[in-house]
Parts: structure tokens; sequence; C-alpha cells
């Protein structure tokens, strides 16, 4: 049972960034829900944020009884690289999950190379005008915030080597050809690293694409390309399948919240056909073709889009969420980060690092201080770190080089180089009121043991199990037996 003084929790349920990735001095949201188990309510309940374990600002929240409330916070960190954000509630008797951490990636800009192929003088009338009002909308709207990306535009036909230095992502949009050393020039730098989408359009012929970009796997257009489909006026147009997304770019619209992707609408768009293997589809339309394919070529990633990136073939660019879905997609191709802003407890985690750090020494510092001295791994072109099972929530510090033999914190060379993991509680575990006898005779039974809900049913169970059950009653028996038998058998000697 539990304690009296226990069966009133408050728990801070989930911490939800804006964004995984911000550039220096961009504001972060942070939106904070925290949750009343129990059956008082809690007024001006003390909630601290912290950056990078210095406590920055500290609001109040009152909580109903078995109720929610939720707060927001901002802040902006001034240098790139991995950076800490936490939260932390005061107030009641059970402090293990009166916590929540989260990790933040600050990135300098990210560089994105747009490719009109079919360029207007018009605003909004080319095919990439939407996209580059989608991914700078702070300078497009003379605003005093820094946007992550900064775009650069060039026509299809102007398109040069030099163009592609610096940057980390291309998007081609209703490109209709590249000549042989524009192609060559656009494969060279996806193999080494670069991200790239592509985007069809009216003046996109897909037997081209499929012939001079995928070239039967060959390419660097992620998979084959079997026509394209027509919605006529009289029927119904296509529209997004939705389910529930483990997509980097996509989990961000679990949440309700972030917008309907329902209301899309598509009413021309190329027939996809990933292969499941090398290429995989992360969004479908509710016809039965992709309408985003994803394939690694070498060090690089390619996204593919079945439809337009303006409204000529769709009304994704009319909807209020085209905004998050394009700069979290152009994000994942630049960073193609597997780390999320934090992990539960209990789970194991793998790192990606650079290539040229493999078989180097790490140190992993968890919460309390305590460091472990870790050893980067290389398979092929890939390298990284391992980062053993912990059951401790809180901010993990990887920083290269061995811990000092001293237990001296391991030095730092270059701030940027720190990277940082954050481990949460599971909020079920918040709930402290007694579960069923039911619930708990259902676990049980999942895991192969006994349930005993109160002495006797106890004592009944026991003396069926063999550990422990009690044997010496048959043992004393036969042993009386033998004695009986000794006695009779002494008899009957002395009489003969």
């Amino acid at each position: 049972r539990i304690a009296g003084d226990l069966a009133e929790n408050l728990s801070i349920v989930s911490a939800e960034l804006s964004a995984m990735v911000v550039a220096v001095d961009q504001p972060i949201g942070l939106r904070v829900r925290v949750q009343n188990h129990g059956r008082r309510p809690w007024q001006d309940i003390a909630l601290h944020l912290e950056a990078d374990a210095a406590r920055i600002r500290t609001a109040r929240i009152s909580v109903p009884a078995n109720g929610e409330a939720s707060l927001s916070f901002t802040h902006a960190f001034g240098t790139t690289g991995d950076h800490a954000l936490s939260v932390r509630l005061e107030g009641d008797s059970f402090p293990d999950d009166n916590a929540f951490h989260a990790v933040v990636q600050v990135r300098d800009q990210i560089r994105l190379l747009l490719v009109d192929g079919d360029p207007h003088s018009e605003p909004l009338a080319g095919p990439l005008d939407f996209l580059e009002l989608a991914l700078m909308p702070n300078q497009n709207a003379a605003a005093t915030l820094r946007d992550l990306i900064h775009t650069t535009k060039v026509e299809a036909r102007r398109l040069r080597s030099d163009d592609l230095r610096g940057k980390q992502v291309v998007v081609l949009g209703s490109v209709d050809r590249l000549s042989g050393s524009q192609l060559k020039d656009l494969e060279a730098f996806v193999k080494a690293g670069g991200g790239l989408m592509i985007f069809p359009g009216p003046k996109a012929d897909p037997a081209t694409y499929d012939r001079e970009f995928f070239k039967n796997g060959q390419g660097i257009f992620p998979c084959a390309i079997k026509g394209q489909a027509h919605i006529e006026n009289i029927d119904l147009p296509a529209r997004l399948q939705l389910q529930r997304f483990t997509h980097p770019a996509l989990t961000y619209f679990n949440d309700p919240r972030a917008g309907r992707l329902g209301d899309a609408e598509i009413n021309h768009w190329w027939v996809l056909s990933p292969d499941g293997k090398n290429s995989t589809s992360f969004l479908n339309l509710d016809r039965g073709t992709p309408l985003f394919v994803e394939r690694p070529v070498d060090q690089g990633l390619v996204i593919a889009s079945a439809t337009t990136a303006d409204p000529t073939w769709n009304n994704l660019a009319l909807q209020p969420w085209f905004v998050p879905l394009m700069q979290r997609m152009m994000i994942h191709l630049a960073t193609r980060s597997t780390i999320s802003a934090w992990q539960l407890v209990g789970k194991s985690t793998r790192l990606t690092l650079p290539e040229g750090v493999a078989d180097k020494p790490f140190t992993l510092t968890d919460p309390l201080g305590r460091q472990t001295e870790l050893k980067s791994q290389k398979d092929k072109d890939e390298a990284w770190l391992d980062v053993p099972l912990t059951n401790t929530p809180g901010i993990f510090q990887i920083v290269p080089g061995s811990p000092p033999a001293d237990g001296s914190p391991t030095p730092v060379g270059d701030p940027t180089a720190v990277r940082r993991l954050a481990y949460n509680v599971d909020s079920a575990e918040s709930d402290l009121a007694v579960l069923p006898a039911a619930e708990v005779e259902k676990i049980a039974e999942r895991f192969g043991a006994g349930f005993a809900q109160d002495f006797d049913s106890y004592a009944k169970l026991d003396r069926t199990r063999r550990v422990g059950s009690e044997i010496w009653q048959p043992f004393l028996l036969g042993l009386l037996a033998l004695l009986f038998i000794e006695v009779l058998l002494q008899q009957r000697i002395a009489r003969g």
C-alpha cells in the first residue's frame, strides 16, 4: 500500500519543444504540461526553467484536482551545439517525476539552394515561391527574428558547381532536365553528404526522371516512376493517409494541434514505386501511392515528392501546416539526426558520429557526475557510439577523450563537440493509485508469477509452490515407518 502523503502527486507529463533544431539566437518555445493525480487542487506551484543546468526563469501554475494545466516558456541560445532545457516543479512529496529534460540542437543557419525549373517574374508564380516563403517566414515578413534556414535561388539552366558549394540541401522544382555536367555535380554533392529534395511540376517529365535520374537504381532519384495520375474536376481529390507518424520530419504532426493534414487535396501526382528496401515511403495518399519517398545515397539523403510545392497540382502550400512541414523536412535533410529531444529511461541509445572519430574514446557523464569511458565503433562509412541502458533521468553529457584518472571532469576543448542526451521517466508511473486486483493479476499472469490478494490466498499459493513448500511431513512419516519396521525386525530376531 502507498503511504497517505504520497497519494497526492503532481508530475510533469511532457515539455513539448516548438522545434528540435534552431538557429543561434532563434527563440524556441517550450510548452509544459503538469498533471495533478490527487483529489485536492494545487495553487501557485513554482515551475522553474533551466538552460544548461542554470536556472533562468520561474513561473507559477495552479492545477485543479485530478486535472491538468499547461504553461509556456521561450528561450534562445547564443552558441551552437547541443543545449539542455529542463523544467522543475516544486510542491509535492514525490520528487521523482517533478522534472522533465530535453535537448535542443543549435546550429548556424542551414544553407539551402532552390533550383527553379520554371521561373516567373510575378510574385508566387514560380514552382518554388511558396516553398521559399515557408522556409524563411521571418525574412519575408521583415521581422527581427532570425530564420534557421537561408535560401538562395538559381534558375536550372544557370546551375553551376559553384552554386552547390557551402550548401547543405538542394531543392529541385519543376526542373525538366539537367545537363550531363549539372547532373554529375548534383550526384557528387549528394554522395558527399548533401540533402536533396525533388518536386515535380508541369515542365518535368516522369519518363525523363526515371531514365536519367533513377537509372534503374543507379542514379540519385529514390525510386522508379510508373507514370502520373490525374483527378478530373468531377471526381474527389486524393487526400493524405492519416496514421501515427514515426518519421522524424512528421512526428510533430501526431499532435492534432499541429494542423489538420486531412485538409490537403491533391489533384495530380507522379506514381512513385519504392522498393521498400533501399527506398521507403513515409507519407502516402489515400489512393495507395506514396506522396514522399526517401532514400539514402552514400552519405547523403534524397526525398522525392509526388506532387508540386506550389498550388498547381494541390492545395498543400495553402495549408497553415505547410510551413512547419517543409521546415522539418529540410532540417531532416540537413541534419539527419536519429536522436530525439528526449527518451525514456530503460532504453539504450546509438549516437551517430563523424567517420573520422571511429575507434576513439569518449567520456559519458551522468546527471550524478559519474563518468564512464565509451569507445566509438565503425562499420563501412559510418561511426557510432553505443550509450548503455540507464534508469537515471536527467541530462547526460558525452565529450571526446578518456576520463581523467583522478576522477575530475573530462576537459572540454571545443564546446560544440559536446553531445547531450536527455532521459525522462514514463509519465504513466506518476499515477500512484493502487491498481485494481484484476489488473495486478493480469500483469502477474503475463510474467508467469503468482498473485495473492490477502494472507489466506498467499498461504494457499505458498503451499503450491515448489520453492519453499513444506516437505518435512512426508519425510517424518517415512522415518517413523522405518523405525517401526526396525523394532519389529529386532523383536523377531530376538525370538529366533
